[in-house]
């Protein structure tokens, strides 16, 4: 048994004539144990003063029902008077979401005119069995088409003379 258990038994008079002489010493040697035993005490003629003559535990326990009532009836959840964003709302700000998003994704999809003007080649690499030979690809501005361009050196002439 421990020190607080033998604290209750000797505060309640349910210690043995022997066990209680025992923890009397205890006492004596333990200021820390003197101590927890004033202040058990002290709560105990607290507990008996707000007890009114004549009434029970059982008054007691009434009377802990009633204010757990009315501590549960504050805690339920009272109405405001704070102005509420309306619940069909909610469910039309979603759908004016997705539309703004559609909206947004479309403007930035399709291009503008702006980007008409970068010219994207049609081709990027030519080859060509022209020795030497070297290749541009450009857009012609009037028609706007691509152009390839082989530029090779010159041959020697094979004319024979005559």
């Amino acid at each position: 048994m421990n020190a607080d258990e033998k604290l209750h038994l000797f505060l309640d008079d349910q210690l043995s004539a022997e066990e209680r002489e025992q923890f009397e010493k205890e006492l004596l040697e333990s200021p820390e144990l003197s101590e927890k035993l004033a202040e058990l005490s002290e709560l105990s003629d607290l507990h008996k003063a707000s007890v009114p003559e004549g009434k029970s535990d059982l008054f007691i326990e009434q009377e802990l029902g009633s204010i757990m009532k009315s501590i549960e009836g504050k805690n339920q959840k009272q109405p405001s008077n704070v102005l509420g964003f309306p619940n069909w709302l909610l469910g039309t700000a979603g759908v004016a979401a997705a539309a703004a998003f559609t909206v947004f994704g479309v403007l930035n999809w399709v291009p503008s005119k702006s980007a008409k003007n970068v010219y994207t080649p049609a081709a990027s690499f030519v080859e060509t069995d022209i020795r030497g030979a070297s290749s541009m690809i450009f857009e012609d501005e009037n028609t706007g088409w691509t152009i390839v361009w082989v530029d090779a050196p010159e041959a020697p002439s094979n004319t024979a003379a005559g």
